[in-house]
């Protein structure tokens, strides 16, 4: 018999700790284990030991690296890249979740303020003008898998190496990416071509849909959820659709978008005004709570017929102003660099020059103090940071002068407002059990659980039916 393994039996009778004699038996016996026969299993062998990671099972007690490793390593790799690569997700605070799903926002003044006299009586009382959002943590998963022959043949000649590296450093970028899409995309979008109930359908871009995302057809009263999405263009619904109908968001299955938060009835798309029942939902803010003249709908500065016009520092300066009523304190703009590029111009032409700012980076009720070197060097107009993004949401043609998108919006907001709260980190997961994989391979995901929270609808403002700086049409 195996002195090791009659040893290893006596010790675990006797009830004490399995104690490895060397960096082999470490590296290879599973701790506590009794037998050469309990060896870890997989692709990589018995010395895989240190790196397993199953995540269908909580890591025992003594585990610290089998449990720890792949989530403090790779999940704090992509919160970094969040906060470092991704424009608007860097500049907005983000908090912990906390102890609840929803918060309070003040929409109306005490009106009992009054001159009383000597004798007179006191004025009645007034209560706060209260009012509830509701909005739930969003799961978010990016998958990622290798096979056991995919990563044996990437390390031969001609192979890219380790072939679950390269899929987990793609994967982070793709899940940033998509994150930061999700919070600048577009709030509303026209139906290029229309189809039946799970027919394909042709939009303007996917990139602002999300499957699970529940939309309505302007003038219709039937609510439709995407169930697919196949292309950059084309995507499935579970209802009938119409070409040409401008497609709304009801219920985001993702993190809910700047452009949702940013919006009010009456806005005008492909010729058409939005009623009071036709715009953007947010959280549990049902559409009709949206209507322009209530706390909940924010400031949107437009031509008023879809009518495309060049950006203009009146145009900023309207939206500026807006927020500035409404008791806010606009501290940054945030556009695409076809915005960024035209504002540049015209102050060029005039000789006026955009100064250079700082952005104070926010982290819960932290923020860094002006000057400091983590915060940004920016350029600003009037004083406001300016800064672009590429996935910001943007303008698309009318129905008769084509499919193309134009030039993005530009939001004007106040971020002590804005917030992104989060549940947990991304975190990064796997399992190397090929029975509970069903393939002989490594399953892996990324997870993050947040959303975009708005504190002050009235205090933020967007620009709309603004050209690529070249189109009118």
């Amino acid at each position: 018999m195996d002195s090791s393994y009659a040893l290893n039996t006596r010790v675990n009778k006797s009830g004490q700790v399995w104690s490895p004699r060397t960096l082999a038996d470490w590296i290879q016996r599973v701790p506590g284990g009794a037998s050469p026969r309990e060896l870890r299993y997989g692709y990589f062998g018995p010395g895989s030991g240190l790196l397993q990671k199953d995540i269908t099972t909580s890591p025992p007690a003594d585990a610290f690296i089998a449990g720890d490793f792949f989530t403090n390593t790779f999940g704090a790799k992509v919160w970094d890249s969040l906060n470092s690569q991704t424009r608007f997700f860097n500049l907005i605070r983000k908090v912990a979740w906390g102890p609840t799903t929803g918060y309070r926002i003040r929409s109306g003044r005490n009106r009992s303020t009054r001159p009383v006299s000597e004798v007179g009586a006191l004025p009645d009382i007034d209560a706060p003008d209260l009012q509830t959002v509701f909005i739930q943590p969003k799961f978010i998963v990016t998958s990622i898998g290798v096979s056991a022959l995919a990563q044996f043949l990437g390390t031969l000649e001609g192979g890219i190496g380790d072939a679950l590296a390269v899929a987990q450093e793609t994967a982070m970028i793709d899940h940033t990416k998509r994150l930061n899409q999700m919070l600048l995309a577009n709030s509303d979008q026209r139906i290029v071509l229309g189809a039946g109930a799970g027919g394909a359908v042709t939009m303007i871009n996917t990139d602002w849909l999300n499957i699970g995302d529940t939309y309505r057809e302007a003038g219709q009263a039937v609510d439709i959820v995407c169930i697919a999405i196949t292309s950059a263009t084309v995507a499935v619904f579970d209802q009938n659709t119409t070409t040409d109908r401008i497609l709304y968001v009801r219920t985001r299955a993702g993190f809910g978008s700047l452009d949702d938060v940013v919006n009010r009835t009456n806005e005008v798309r492909n010729g058409t005004t939005f009623t009071a029942a036709e715009a953007a939902g947010y959280g549990s803010l049902v559409i009709a709570d949206r209507d322009d003249l209530f706390w909940s709908a924010a400031n949107v500065v437009e031509q008023g017929a879809s009518v495309l016009r060049h950006m203009s520092t009146g145009l900023l300066d309207q939206g500026i102003d807006v927020v500035r009523r409404n008791g806010g304190e606009p501290d940054l703009i945030i556009t695409g660099i076809e915005q960024v590029t035209r504002l540049g111009t015209i102050l060029q032409a005039n000789q006026h020059f955009v100064g250079e700012g700082t952005f104070q980076v926010k982290l819960g009720g932290e923020g860094t103090l002006k000057g400091y070197p983590t915060g940004f060097q920016v350029a600003t107009y009037k004083g406001i940071p300016v800064m672009h993004d590429w996935d910001c949401a943007r303008e698309y043609q009318q129905a008769a002068n084509g499919d193309a998108v134009r030039g993005s919006h530009a939001y004007v907001l106040d971020t002590r407002f804005l917030e992104v709260p989060v549940l947990f980190t991304t975190q990064y997961m796997e399992s190397r059990d090929y029975l509970q994989n069903n393939m002989l391979g490594i399953k892996a995901i990324y997870l993050t659980a947040a959303d975009l929270r708005c504190l002050d609808f009235r205090k933020q403002a967007k620009i709309t039916d603004l050209s690529d700086g070249v189109n009118l049409i």
